[in-house]
């Protein structure tokens, strides 16, 4: 059995994770703005038609490495309430993008109560606290999301409360996520645009278990849906050796996936399941 579980974390590192690259130097540069000039943080900035893609800080600003653009690559800024921008890249090394933000007109709303009774609080997902299986995100860019699918029994709901991961290994100084939700359809694809339109974030700066309480989202679901984690900021650890790379690596168990991942939010999300079905260690607390 150890040597089995030395295995799992052998084929952990090395087939399913790819580490993060820091890029020295900066090919375009930019900043993202509302109409009014204030900074928007965190919007996803993807290459169209490409796994590439980075989120702005939180202040605004953003920038792709070096030779990560091709002249007649084009770049798409999303961020829900606001409605998408694309611009082509032409060899230009700054652009500062303006997003306009989204105005819906609603029709007279009947309010009623849903008629759902959450009655008691469980857990869901998968609890892992454990160093001998690891995995990590499949990009090196900002934006990259990992997540785990959730379940639930026909004719019952889940309001989310708090959502727990564990972090093994952690070799930034500190590191931002922002967790987020998404519907999956009948046959199981996981859609696109994310189900929590405010969004949860949480800056992390030591290994061990991560508390994210997020009962005031009003966070229901009554069929099956995906918790992600995704990797939006960093802060280097100037106490790490130059030649490290530095690397993100979650707790997980074996046969408690598949694992769903995606690049960039403009492309479709990917299930992997490895040899011992390694997911996602992440679980959740609901009310049932």
């Amino acid at each position: 059995m150890e040597e089995i579980i030395k295995t799992i974390k052998y084929l952990s590192i090395l087939s399913v994770l790819i580490t993060f690259t820091n890029y020295s130097f900066s090919q375009i540069s930019g900043k993202c703005m509302d109409i009014s000039g204030n900074p928007l943080p965190y919007i996803n900035i993807s290459v169209n038609k490409s796994s590439i893609g980075t989120v702005s800080d939180e202040n605004g600003f953003f920038n792709f490495g070096e030779n990560q653009l091709q002249k007649d690559d084009t770049l798409v800024f999303t961020h829900i309430g606001f409605a998408s921008q694309r611009i082509p890249y032409k060899n230009n090394s700054k652009v500062n993008v303006t997003l306009i933000s989204l105005k819906y007109q609603l029709k007279e709303l009947e309010i009623s109560a849903s008629g759902l009774i959450f009655k008691k609080e469980i857990i869901v997902g998968t609890k892992a606290n454990s160093d001998n299986v690891v995995l990590n995100f499949k990009s090196k860019h900002l934006g990259t999301e990992v997540g785990k699918l959730i379940k639930i029994k026909k004719g019952k709901a889940y309001k989310v409360q708090k959502v727990y991961l564990n972090i093994s290994q952690l070799d930034y100084a500190s590191s931002s996520f922002r967790i987020n939700f998404y519907n999956a359809t009948m046959n199981k694809e996981i859609e696109s645009v994310r189900e929590n339109y405010i969004d949860i974030i949480k800056e992390v700066s030591k290994n061990g278990l991560v508390e994210i309480d997020v009962s005031d989202r009003n966070l229901i679901f009554e069929n099956d849906f995906l918790v992600s984690i995704e990797w939006i900021s960093f802060t280097e650890n100037k106490l790490l050796p130059s030649k490290i790379e530095p690397n993100i690596y979650f707790n997980s168990t074996v046969f408690s996936g598949p694992l769903y991942f995606r690049s960039n939010n403009l492309i479709k999300w990917k299930k992997d399941k490895s040899r011992y079905n390694v997911g996602l260690g992440i679980h959740l607390s609901v009310k049932y």
